[in-house]
């Protein structure tokens, strides 16, 4: 409702209200003190509603980022840094034209270069971090990894570099020369939350044992009586192992595994060895849930993705 509409009801209704009040109530300075009081509360209404449609209206849009660019833009710097490396590591006296070229102050460069390059290999991106200086480009410091090979040495080393990237209107330079810096990290004081054993020649242990060789081989086994109704999907397809034998079950807790709960669920941690032949293999651990059918048989209900965790612990027979 507008406010020329309010004005049109309330005066009808303020006049029958002084029409009906007892003589004398209202005078003619109450009267004017009413109507200057209400006239301002409508020019404040009509201003406030100014103000706050003014502040909708010229409220600043958000900067949408654009993802494009700074993916495009942290390519760039990781392939220069990676560049700029590989020249400063392997370069001799007749680089010294594409160092310059690749950097910001020329003062820093080496006054004297070596006569023998180094043989390097594997150089990859560790970790990446920008840093904007203060309107005078943004800063980028990359940390990659590089295998040396020292001259007159056949061992080789895994080494860590840190290299000073400067991006001004889209140029990139090398602020300053590397420098091997230190990539250690701190260990992380969690294991997967399973602290006992099953032998692997129990009703239980067998059942994981035949269920591993179907689901892993590639053999034209079927899954049958090792998996339950509630069981989603089928062996690996076009798996390269000729073998699959499981080493150790663990679970979380000691299991009586010929008087658990028939139907209850159980989770397991398997140890599987699946090989290629008796002399190349890989280890692998398989989460799964289980139960006990009524028959005292086990079946598997699925192999799972998450793996619950604890502080590390020591699990016997390990």
């Amino acid at each position: 409702m507008s406010i020329i509409d309010r004005i049109r009801i309330a005066v009808p209704v303020a006049f029958k209200r002084v029409k009906s009040a007892p003589s004398g109530m209202f005078t003619e300075a109450s009267l004017l003190r009413t109507i200057k009081r209400n006239t301002f509360i409508g020019y404040a209404t009509v201003v406030a509603v100014l103000v706050l449609f003014l502040m909708v209206v010229l409220k600043p849009t958000p900067q949408i980022p654009d993802t494009t660019r700074e993916f495009t833009t942290m390519q760039r710097v990781q392939f220069f840094s990676t560049n700029f490396l590989t020249v400063w590591l392997t370069g001799t006296e007749r680089d010294a034209p594409t160092v310059k070229q690749m950097v910001s102050d020329t003062s820093a460069l080496p006054t004297k270069w070596g006569t023998e390059p180094v043989e390097i290999s594997d150089v990859s991106v560790a970790d990446l971090t920008r840093s904007d200086p203060g309107g005078v480009g943004t800063e980028w410091w990359v940390k990659l990894g590089v295998t040396i090979v020292p001259p007159n040495n056949g061992t080789s080393q895994r080494l860590y570099y840190l290299v000073t990237v400067i991006e001004q209107d889209e140029a990139l330079r090398a602020l300053t020369m590397p420098r091997l810096v230190d990539h250690s990290r701190p260990g992380v004081d969690l294991s997967p939350n399973f602290d006992s054993n099953v032998s692997v020649t129990s009703s239980l242990g067998t059942t994981v044992n035949s269920f591993a060789q179907a689901y892993f081989t590639a053999g034209e086994g079927t899954l049958g009586r090792f998996v339950s109704s509630s069981f989603t999907g089928a062996p690996i397809p076009n798996s390269p192992y000729s073998s699959a034998d499981a080493l150790v079950v663990r679970t979380k807790g000691s299991v009586n595994v010929d008087q658990y709960e028939v139907g209850a669920a159980l989770k397991i941690l398997v140890t599987v060895r699946a090989g290629f032949s008796l002399t190349t293999f890989h280890t692998m651990d398989v989460p799964m849930t289980v139960h006990r059918t009524d028959n005292g048989t086990w079946q598997i209900d699925s192999v799972d993705s998450v793996v619950e965790v604890s502080k590390n612990q020591l699990v016997p027979g390990n």
